[in-house]
Order: structure tokens, then C-alpha cells, then sequence
């Protein structure tokens, strides 16, 4: 199970004991998976900047594939 709280993404297995997915220290949301599963893509918010990355689930290794300011509401 992945899912969101306190800012931050996490996942958790059916036995328990949830950690974060990514190491970072803004805000974190938005997520969704590839269609094979393997990689999961996520909105990283700091400093009225928004990136979009990559998240190699297997390797842990994520890339920033896209960079923005905060649009209106």
C-alpha cells in the first residue's frame, strides 16, 4: 500500500511498519504508478516550485522530469 501523510509519501506492507518512499524535506503528493507498476510518479512542492519525479520503485533512484511554479488555485 502506498499512500500520503504529514506531507510526505509513504508505503506499507500487509504485515505493517510503513516508510517513507522518498528522502526528502518538502512536501510531497499527487502520486500516481506507471501502468507496469515498477515506477511511481510524484509532485515534490518547496518554495512556490513544484517538480514532478520519476521514482524507480526496484532501485529507489528518482529523476525530475518536469519543473514548475504553483498555478492559481
Amino acid at each position: 500500500m502506498v499512500f500520503g501523510a504529514a506531507g510526505f509519501l509513504w508505503k506499507q506492507p500487509v504485515a505493517g511498519g510503513a516508510q517513507r518512499i522518498y528522502h526528502g524535506e518538502t512536501q510531497e503528493g499527487e502520486l500516481a504508478f506507471s501502468p507496469d507498476g515498477k515506477e511511481l510518479a510524484f509532485v515534490l512542492a518547496e518554495h512556490g516550485m513544484c517538480s514532478l519525479l520519476l521514482l524507480n520503485l526496484s532501485s529507489g533512484q528518482a529523476e525530475k522530469v518536469a519543473l514548475g511554479g504553483f498555478g492559481p488555485g
